[in-house]
């Protein structure tokens, strides 16, 4: 995966040549002239600079630079095809969640058509018709049959696999040790349950490890850069990202293959699949149940996990924040049980820190692009029929005008003077509207206890020798921290029950 550091000068020189070259096709066009109000349009040649320059971490950040001098919406043309920017929260807030449904269609991307789902299948993906409104309402309802979003029956399941993790971080002994996978399988570990049960997980462990990898290996190999810049493809420097992509997608359907085919053979417990095949009854269509648990698994394996990971960093890094964290968990989460969701409105500090967290390490910098369904508005411009519409959610976390010194970790700014939590919906790592993320719930509940509980039972240094710890950004769909190594130092005796 192409992350922004050094990229070889031939490669660099390939860029700018092939660039020019094509110029004319990319040139600055014009919207045609018939009396509506457009969002102002910008030359995509420096788009693709900033992507040769910095890769998909200068992407957002180029964008917010462009809005402080043509304003929170402005598009380019990409070949023939008109792209709208959002740059700001409230252009965002504006198209996503009060027009939402004009904005709910998508975009085919190549790395998913071209490359790991031609058809379009899925839920994740797939165009905003009869076949998603069909197959997210059924997602959502099995979901909601084992429990999605009530707070008991997931917090159970949440709580055993950070019963398992933290087990696993004594077991370092204070050793500096690298997190990833173990987090990774943490986390995703709550969603692969429901969807093929524990029994599944027991009996085939190398078919779910595949799964976990193969999912981890796609998300880290979906850049947007080749989907908004086609003649990134041709570059040497990304075949390796494409074929790490082809790589991913196919060990991860034939794990889930595997693990469809050993829920029909066995039926110890209920599951996300085996009710979708009484559901849908034996003409279910596979294909549509492969990218369905596909797309859930890409949820599961890299959202809750590197913000976890980013944890680590700062806490190590902001050693006075971790012990307010540490002093409000010890004060109001009594005994050595582990802090619950019930616990959340008495830890404000604590979900001030998960926030500046979210917000500062903006975890996806750009929602997946939508498309217009009709011609509508954002603000006070005018939205053709049939353009693409990218969200910069970073430009939102990070916008001056509202956030005083953006850079600057400061969980205080989440805080009024009587200790409430202020500014919540502003941070919106899990997109808004009708195609929002649907493990947001999930996603949220493990979040905040997989967090809290490791603040609570683990000390976060760097490893020693190390002032702190030294990351870089590393953007595709996600925007994760380069490896490192922390060290957790147990601060209580072993969780018991």
């Amino acid at each position: 995966m192409f992350d922004g550091g050094e990229i070889p000068v031939f490669a660099a020189s390939f860029s700018v040549v092939a660039a020019l070259l094509l110029l004319r096709r990319f040139k600055l066009k014009k919207v045609k002239d018939d009396g509506k109000h457009y969002p102002p349009l910008i030359p995509v040649l420096p788009v693709f600079g900033a992507i040769i320059r910095g890769g998909m971490v200068e992407f957002p950040r180029y964008f917010m630079r462009t809005g402080e001098k043509y304003g929170p919406v402005f598009s380019c043309y990409v070949g023939n095809s008109l792209v709208v920017i959002l740059n700001s929260y409230d252009a965002i807030f504006d198209a996503m969640a009060r027009h939402s449904e004009a904005y709910a269609d998508r975009v085919p991307l190549y790395t998913d058509e071209k490359v790991m789902n031609k058809e379009l299948r899925g839920i994740i993906y797939t165009h905003y018709n009869e076949r998603y409104r069909k197959y997210h309402k059924i997602t959502l309802s099995i979901l909601r049959e084992f429990g999605f979003g009530v707070k008991s029956t997931s917090e159970l399941r949440i709580l055993e696999e950070v019963d398992t993790m933290t087990a696993e971080i004594q077991n370092q002994n204070g050793r500096p040790f690298d997190p990833k996978w173990l987090f990774t399988f943490s986390t995703a570990n709550v969603m692969l349950s429901i969807l093929f049960g524990k029994t599944f997980i027991q009996s085939l462990p190398k078919t779910h490890a595949d799964i976990v990898k193969g999912s981890a290996e796609c998300m880290e190999n979906i850049d947007m850069a080749l989907n908004m810049t086609p003649i990134l493809r041709f570059l040497p420097m990304f075949w390796k990202t494409t074929e790490g992509l082809k790589s991913g997608v196919k060990q991860l359907l034939k794990g889930i293959d595997e693990g469809i085919e050993f829920i029909k053979s066995n039926d110890s417990e209920p599951t996300f699949v085996s009710r979708f095949l009484e559901i849908e009854g034996t003409d279910y269509v596979h294909e549509d149940l492969l990218y369905i648990v596909r797309d859930l698994c890409f949820g599961s394996t890299d959202t809750v996990s590197t913000t976890l990971l980013w944890t680590m960093v700062f806490m190590a890094n902001h050693q006075e924040v971790q012990k307010s964290f540490h002093r409000e968990l010890d004060e109001m989460v009594p005994g050595d049980r582990f802090p619950s969701l019930d616990d959340k409105p008495r830890l404000p500090y604590s979900e001030a820190v998960i926030l500046e967290i979210m917000r500062v390490e903006t975890l996806a910098p750009f929602f997946i692009p939508h498309r217009a369904l009709k011609d509508t508005t954002v603000l006070e411009f005018d939205i053709p029929k049939g353009c693409m519409v990218i969200p910069n959610a970073y430009s939102a976390h990070m916008d001056p005008t509202f956030w005083k010194d953006p850079e600057t970790f400061r969980p205080e700014r989440f805080l009024d003077a009587d200790n409430e939590i202020i500014n919540s919906q502003r941070v919106i790592p899990f997109g808004l509207g009708k195609r929002s993320c649907i493990g947001e719930i999930l996603a949220r509940q493990s979040t905040f206890l997989f967090i809290t509980s490791l603040v609570q039972r683990f000390d976060i240094f760097p490893p020693e020798g190390q002032k702190s710890i030294i990351v870089k950004e590393v953007s595709a769909v996600t925007t994760a921290p380069t490896p490192f190594k922390v060290r957790l130092i147990p601060r209580m005796k072993p969780h018991r029950g």
